[in-house]
């Protein structure tokens, strides 16, 4: 029997066991589907997908997914794939949600952005409600994160709703706002919205009580510099990645350590223009090296090839990195050793 024709067997008369097996070859089924066939067999998937568990839904998308990515589908199928996404995107479950809004990103590649606003905005709407179970509000914050990553500027007011979000309770919402939808904002909208309405945002998620909310923040931060204007990175910036560096939380010193060096190019021109800047941070340098956490210490050495180009004083540093080849902890001698070269035409 044909591989659609059993699909259809199966949905509409197999057991519940054999189910599965349709959803794993949704790519390989619906490939090879005439529109005869298509017609049979993909109202049946639409419908069966929701009784169907987690691992079988997520394996749905992934397959499905495939499909979209690998090959050429018809702008007709195309549309039903998307109708059926949207669908999926409200149920309850975490993984699940993932693995179709991958597919929902993969689809915005693929139809016309004015074939499908109202309906995705319709939804993204709804979905994003404050009365909306925590994991509809999750999955409306990465679509309208997916929105901005493709430049798409919604009629409905999604990027403010993402604003709103951010006060939510849940801390995976906040997280997803802080770690990528935030950014993908404000490159959308470019400089001036970014600093007038949304960068206040991740500064308020800087401070938020959950760790991981923190260091999002902090690496969207650092990844936003670009879109930033020289004045105001030189007003704000500067003194807010300082605040962190002065902390004496070990998290922060870890993830400070680590992004240091990044965060000094990205300034560079603003830290040159006032040496006293400099020196800041290497007083902060020498409170890291005081604490003598390892992953501080790596972090610290990582950074070097770039730290001693532009210190004034780089005795601290240059004894910091003999001393780290030497070092009892493999991983700090391996991190000082691969940056030999680099550190030598340096010093």
């Amino acid at each position: 029997m044909p591989d659609v024709k059993r699909a259809v067997h199966i949905l509409f008369r197999g057991q519940a066991v054999q189910k599965p097996s349709v959803f794993v070859n949704l790519h390989k089924i619906l490939l090879d589907s005439d529109d005869e066939s298509f017609a049979k067999v993909f109202p049946l998937v639409s419908e069966e997908i929701f009784t169907q568990n987690e691992e079988t839904q997520t394996e749905a998308a992934r397959s499905l997914n495939k499909l979209i990515m690998n090959h050429e589908v018809e702008q007709s199928r195309v549309l039903e794939f998307y109708n059926m996404t949207i669908k999926v995107l409200s149920l309850w479950n975490q993984p699940v949600l993932d693995a179709w809004l991958l597919v929902f990103h993969e689809l915005l590649k693929r139809i016309p952005y004015n074939m499908i606003a109202d309906s995705c905005e319709v939804s993204i709407d709804k979905l994003s409600e404050q009365s909306q179970h925590p994991q509809s509000k999750y999955a409306a914050s990465r679509m309208i994160g997916f929105l901005a990553e493709r430049g798409i500027k919604p009629t409905k007011p999604l990027f403010d709703q993402a604003r709103f979000l951010c006060n939510d309770s849940e801390v995976e919402i906040r997280r997803v706002l802080a770690e990528e939808v935030l950014v993908k904002i404000c490159r959308n909208l470019g400089t001036a919205l970014t600093e007038s309405k949304y960068i206040e945002k991740i500064f308020e998620f800087v401070y938020d009580s959950d760790i991981e909310v923190k260091m999002a923040a902090i690496d969207s931060l650092v990844e936003l510099l670009d879109v930033l204007s020289p004045s105001f990175k030189r007003s704000k910036m500067v003194s807010v990645f300082f605040e962190m560096m002065s902390s004496s939380n070990e998290e922060m010193m870890k993830k400070m350590s680590f992004l240091v060096g990044k965060i000094f190019y990205k300034l560079e021109p603003i830290m040159l223009e006032n040496k006293t800047l400099i020196a800041q941070v290497e007083g902060y340098i020498k409170e890291w090296i005081a604490q003598k956490i390892p992953e501080v210490k790596k972090n610290i050495i990582y950074n070097l090839p770039y730290l001693i180009r532009v210190f004034e004083d780089k005795t601290l540093l240059k004894d910091l990195y003999f001393k780290a080849t030497r070092d009892s902890i493999l991983e700090i001698r391996v991190t000082a050793i691969s940056s030999f070269l680099e550190v030598f035409f340096l010093l």
